[in-house]
């Protein structure tokens, strides 16, 4: 049968029935444009942090690649020596040990179990972990940032984090994963505290009782959380996160961080609290405007304390004003400010001798400003801010009335409020509709921004990018000058424990071979390490290959271990020269003061000296080094003939001792070797 119609077969005409006159129905053409700009707004919310994330995932692979590259050619580190000379103790006892006074179970555990698995001759494995810790951070500040900012703001700042070159330590040594673990599950119980329900608060008790287990940053998220729990009953809301659920009472909520505040009480009780400079309390207020100073600073590539102090005192003002506007939402903002003021005062007590400038702590204080700064993404405080300047400037268009539900008191979720807008029920409407202001006669509930507010917006983006790519840049500086200090000083480092490797049990059990570099490591316990774990140190082959000075370094551990004893066999009578000793061959020329006489090669550094009777001989030895060094190492008295003995056995296969004589007078001398 053919078609009625000349049009396609699949295709029916329309019905007169399903056609609606919208100029006679003004209501359902609103619903209708509403639903439309609902569909707008969800397509924009899921498509903007859909590309957020392609972008923050970019931004780790390249952050991983570089900082494994920056840190090529380091070695351990510092208190990195502590936990590895420390590796035949009683686990149990590790644990509970406070170390600087400070309670690090779980980087305890984290290196034992790196102990096990990998040894400690490689170092690139304990890098590669602590960068893992460095991502899981940064990872879950960026999820939290991306419930109260838009995605962009959020990639930004949290870019800036992980760009932190004046950090440096928090992101090329390893050790920080006590920070960067204690930071991590810290915003992670703010993540799940938001959750508002049983679950989410039971897994945030989990991540508290991990992050005061690791360092004392867990103390500042313990009394963050309390504030904000205090608030939030104050305020008459008695809850723990965005979700408005109530709950009964303040101590309901209290067992979020009952469990990590006992486990901390019960360790501090046993005899393991830092004690606190009291004395420092007055020094407080100054500490924490430089900490917030050089957090803020930094974060942006600025190197000015003053700057810093200025800008930060510009946050605390925003700040302020989003609290006194929004009090009833601000438990959050509560904790911010909580959490960074409580460790700057425990550093300030604790850490006083330490200036806030110290690469490890600016990474947290960058943290802190960003995650009190995040909450001014509620959009309900600038929409009372506008109606509280309506009202003083009474403004005829914009009264308390003609606001809306927002400015005139009502609660707006602050999750995704960035994705959404502000969000409010609207009278008489079935479904939660973006709150524009709603003016007498208003039909349509959601309008293209203007091209001033395109363009205003544009500009923001085009500043921020600006600002924050000189941050990157000037903070990469930083990083970089960082990474080779530390390459430069784990070649030494790297050598010296060879020649402490190649002294062996010739060096006294707490002899400690550097000082400068490593003061921590003493022969005996480095020694154990290295029977149990393996060894860090060069190959004689890289040491031989090691910078001059680097091997001048290297010698002076050497000659340590020779013990080198002088015992006089003889003296000169007056007038008697070096000569009238026939074994020994005798430099026949005058030198000046501090001349070079003679220069033997030996295979073991065992000799006879003959000085003259008015000028003592000193004696310099060198075994891989192609210079002598300046300071002798023994010296022969004036008018004696003596023997210079090593009484250890120490040296390398096919490469003889040199040894250098030089007159501190005028005169001659003579020396010969023994037993070779």
């Amino acid at each position: 049968m053919l078609p009625t119609a000349m049009g396609p077969p699949h295709r029916a005409p329309r019905s007169n029935e399903n056609m609606h006159d919208l100029s006679a129905e003004p209501a359902t053409f609103v619903k209708a444009q509403s639903a439309m700009s609902a569909t707008r707004v969800r397509d924009r919310s899921t498509s903007r942090p859909r590309a957020a994330f392609r972008a923050y995932f970019a931004l780790v692979f390249a952050a991983v690649i570089s900082w494994m590259w920056l840190g090529r050619g380091t070695t351990f580190l510092a208190d990195e020596w502590d936990f590895v000379l420390a590796h035949n103790q009683h686990l149990w006892s590790a644990v509970v040990a406070p170390y600087h006074g400070q309670f690090d179970a779980v980087p305890v555990l984290v290196y034992r179990a790196m102990f096990a698995l990998f040894g400690i001759g490689h170092y690139w494995p304990y890098r590669l972990v602590g960068i893992v810790f460095m991502v899981a951070m940064s990872s879950v500040t960026f999820a939290y940032l991306c419930r109260r900012l838009p995605p962009f703001l959020a990639l930004v700042a949290t870019g800036l984090i992980m760009a932190n070159g004046q950090g440096w330590e928090d992101i090329l040594w390893p050790f920080e994963l006590t920070f960067t673990i204690s930071l991590a599950t810290g915003v992670g119980a703010l993540m799940l505290l938001d959750r508002g329900d049983r679950a989410g608060q039971a897994l945030a008790a989990l991540c508290l009782l991990v992050s005061v287990a690791s360092s004392g940053f867990g103390l500042a998220f313990l009394t963050g959380v309390g504030a904000e729990a205090a608030w939030s009953a104050w305020a008459g809301r008695a809850r723990i996160g965005p979700h408005n659920r109530r709950r009964s009472s303040l101590l309901w909520q209290a067992w979020v961080i009952a469990p990590a505040l006992s486990l901390y009480l019960a360790w501090s009780i046993h005899g393991h609290v830092h004690d606190a400079v009291l004395s420092e309390v007055r020094q407080i207020p100054h500490y924490v405007a430089r900490s917030a100073g050089y957090g803020i600073a930094h974060l942006i590539g600025l190197h000015s304390p003053l700057v810093g102090e200025v800008l930060a005192a510009l946050v605390a003002l925003v700040l302020g004003t989003r609290l006194v506007l929004d009090w009833r939402s601000g438990a959050r903002l509560a904790m911010c400010g909580a959490a960074a003021l409580s460790y700057w005062a425990l550093l300030a007590l604790g850490r006083s001798n330490l200036d806030p400038n110290t690469s490890r702590y600016l990474l947290p204080d960058s943290l802190f400003m960003v995650l009190a700064l995040a909450e001014l993404g509620d959009l309900a405080w600038a929409a009372r801010f506008r109606a509280t300047r309506a009202r003083w400037y009474k403004s005829p268009s914009a009264t308390a009335s003609d606001l809306s539900p927002v400015a005139a008191g009502e609660r707006v979720p602050a999750r995704r409020a960035w994705a959404h807008g502000s969000r409010a029920k609207v009278p008489g409407a079935s479904t939660t509709q973006r709150s524009t202001p709603l003016l007498a006669g208003a039909a349509p509930l959601w309008a293209p921004p203007s091209k001033a507010k395109t363009m205003l917006t544009k500009i923001s983006v085009v500043t921020i990018t600006a600002v924050a790519t000189l941050g990157v840049v000037s903070n990469s500086k930083a990083l970089v000058h960082a990474s080779d200090w530390l390459r430069s000083m784990a070649v030494t480092v790297r050598a010296d424990l060879r020649a402490v490797e190649l002294a062996k049990d010739n060096l006294p059990t707490d002899f400690v071979p550097l000082p400068k570099d490593a003061f921590e490591i003493t022969v005996g316990p480095y020694l154990s390490a290295v029977a149990a774990l393996g060894s860090p140190a060069d190959t004689t082959s890289q040491l031989l290959a090691a910078p001059e000075a680097v091997r001048e370094s290297a010698d002076q551990i050497l000659v340590t271990a020779l013990k080198l004893a002088v015992r006089p066999i003889g003296y000169l009578s007056k007038g008697q020269g070096a000569g009238s000793v026939p074994s020994c061959s005798e430099s026949e020329e005058r030198s000046p003061v501090r001349a070079a006489h003679l220069i033997l090669y030996l295979k073991w550094p065992a000799f006879l000296v003959v000085a003259p009777s008015h000028s003592a001989v000193e004696v310099r030895l060198r075994l891989l080094a192609s210079h002598f060094p300046g300071p002798p190492n023994v010296r022969v008295p004036a008018g004696t003939t003596s023997i210079v003995l090593a009484r250890k056995t120490i040296g390398l296969p096919l490469r003889p001792w040199a040894v250098q004589l030089t007159v501190e007078g005028r005169g001659t001398t003579a020396a010969c070797a023994l037993g070779t």
